[in-house]
């Protein structure tokens, strides 16, 4: 036995029917025309079928009442979805996007549509975020993969190793980071007191923050390593 639900659907479908035969009427009257009434009813199935596969997705967003899915599916670009739901829950839907929102949310529950959405910002915040924090990774990663030439340690032939080993290096022999800001120029350096002349013995002057945070993350491991030593 037929449902009011399924009796409703099968009016749209037979509606979309003579919808779609009407355009043809209009524009292809005569191939139409010509067609035997087998390969017409060939193609009337076709399209009912196609327009009960669709038409079922309505219904089922109806009956879901998933709050993304309704938002979407009963703008006014959608008359016929519109007066499916007006027909189904019996409300009518105003005549502007946000007053059909409105009573969308109404329709739903206001606590579950808001919790939906917040839920869709924060997920889509944290995906930002993820992303952001990737790409800075992969910016680290090529900038402590640069090679630079520094001096062997204990002195002699200076060699080539990557910019981190560097850091590392004069992070293991004392070296602390300090920021320098001369003019318009901002960067930083790595320095040790000493008892030479000057009191100090420092690196060249470098640029860039995200290298900065990074060695200020790892500067506990070497703190504690000249503590213990």
């Amino acid at each position: 036995m037929e449902t009011a639900t399924e009796s409703i659907l099968e009016r749209y479908v037979e509606a979309d029917l003579q919808r779609v035969i009407e355009n043809t009427l209009r524009n292809y009257r005569e191939k139409y025309e010509s067609l035997s009434e087998a390969e017409r009813e060939s193609l009337h199935n076709q399209q009912r079928d196609n327009s009960r596969k669709w038409l079922s997705k309505i219904f089922a967003m109806i009956e879901n009442r998933n709050p993304s899915e309704v938002r979407n599916a009963f703008h006014h670009g959608n008359p016929t979805s519109r007066e499916i739901f007006t027909e189904i829950t019996g409300i009518s839907l105003p005549r502007t996007e946000s007053g059909t929102r409105e009573s969308l949310r109404q329709w739903i529950g206001e606590k579950y549509w808001d919790d939906h959405f917040a839920e869709l910002t924060r997920q889509e915040e944290q995906r930002i975020s993820d992303r952001k924090e990737k790409e800075r990774l992969k910016e680290l990663s090529d900038l402590l993969s640069e090679k630079i030439r520094y001096h062997r340690p204990g002195g002699g032939v200076s060699i080539v190793g990557t910019f981190e080993e560097f850091i590392r290096l004069k992070l293991s022999e004392g070296f602390r980071p300090v920021d320098r800001k001369r003019g318009f120029s901002s960067g930083w350096v790595l320095r040790r007191e000493e008892t030479d002349r000057n009191g100090w013995q420092e690196t060249q002057q470098f640029r860039g923050k995200i290298v900065r945070q990074w060695i200020d993350s790892i500067l506990p491991e070497y703190t504690a390593a000249t503590e213990s030593v």
